[in-house]
């Protein structure tokens, strides 16, 4: 069987499905922080009632971010959130690109 792949015929395998979600908490799908503390990310869309946020995103300089509980049940889609510095609402963890974390702080 042939796939389209990039615009040339692939006979080999097809294109791979993104990860099942289990439940709403996205943080059990790889990529996406799991518990909270500091970590790198880039800014990729802001919550539609962020100030600035159309001149702030997207992003492509990483930053270090806070992502903290916000809630006590972590089926909850906004169990986690995120504090960007500057800005005053807190952010979906859905709106970066994740990048190592959580830090830790210097010995």
């Amino acid at each position: 069987m042939a796939y389209a792949c990039g615009g040339s015929v692939s006979q080999s395998s097809p294109r791979r499905s993104p990860p099942a979600r289990r439940g709403l908490f996205w943080g059990r799908i790889v990529g996406f922080p799991r518990q909270d503390g500091f970590y790198w990310a880039k800014w990729r869309t802001a919550e539609q009632e962020t100030r600035h946020g159309t001149a702030l995103t997207p992003s492509d300089v990483w930053d270090v971010v806070y992502v903290f509980q916000n809630g006590d049940d972590e089926r909850q889609r906004d169990f986690l959130r995120v504090l960007v510095v500057g800005v005053e609402g807190t952010q979906s963890i859905e709106n970066f690109e994740w990048g190592p974390g959580p830090l830790t702080p210097p010995a």
